[in-house]
């Protein structure tokens, strides 16, 4: 038989425009929080459990390669939380709003993106063939969620931001050119950063310590004969 071809388009990260409110589950904390708990990350849920991959310009390892590259497929978007200092912000008429990222501000490292963001399925499975048909017959039961592994500091105003985890996204959602950018380069290295936000929202800790916090703060000393 002859040999054909047909080409065909995939779509990545310099396709996306924006995110949908629909798509959206819940953010942690809520936008406006107050009084938040210091000591805990920050995340986004997304309703469809294949959100954080789905652009992503690269495949999924198989179960047939070495056991380093499973479960290491990087997420085409990305959570970041910065305190006020941190960025300044342009809002543009008809785009996606801007933060411009200072130099020497640490953002999570692009090659472990793939560890801050999971699939997570209501109900008890045995293996992938009964995840898959368990989101098939219950859609309501999985969801997806982006991680930012910024600890929270307490009594800080934060803004949490979604944005593009690589350079195609990034420029596109800058109205950039990216035909000779590499499809997985990532969209931010150790300089300053300008970046296009799907989703911004804001909120600030509070003072009074998580559990672990109180608990250190615990000082052991003799009972005595009152004990």
């Amino acid at each position: 038989l002859p040999a054909l071809s047909q080409r065909v388009e995939v779509l990545g990260p310099g396709d996306v425009g924006g995110l949908k409110q629909r798509a959206l589950v819940r953010t942690h904390p809520r936008d406006g929080a107050v009084e938040v708990t210091p000591g805990e990350l920050a995340y986004v849920e997304f309703y469809e459990e294949d959100f954080p991959w789905r652009y992503s310009p690269a495949r999924a390892a198989a179960a047939t390669e070495p056991q380093g590259r499973r479960h290491k497929l990087r997420p085409w978007i990305a959570l970041l939380v910065l305190r006020e200092d941190e960025f300044t912000r342009t809002d543009r008429v008809g785009a996606m709003p801007v933060i411009t990222i200072a130099t020497g501000v640490e953002l999570p490292r692009p090659t472990e993106t793939w560890a801050w963001a999971h699939a997570q399925i209501g109900r008890v499975v045995d293996d992938a063939d009964a995840a898959s048909a368990e989101i098939a017959t219950h859609p309501d039961h999985s969801l997806s969620r982006l991680l930012c592994p910024r600890r929270l500091a307490a009594g800080i105003v934060y803004h949490a931001f979604v944005v593009p985890a690589f350079e195609t996204g990034r420029r596109a959602g800058l109205g950039l050119a990216a035909d000779a950018v590499a499809a997985q380069a990532p969209s931010w290295g150790t300089g300053a950063v300008t970046l296009p936000t799907y989703l911004a929202w804001r909120f600030t800790t509070g003072t009074a310590g998580d559990f672990e916090t109180l608990a250190r703060r615990l000082v052991a000393r003799p009972a005595g004969p009152r004990f």
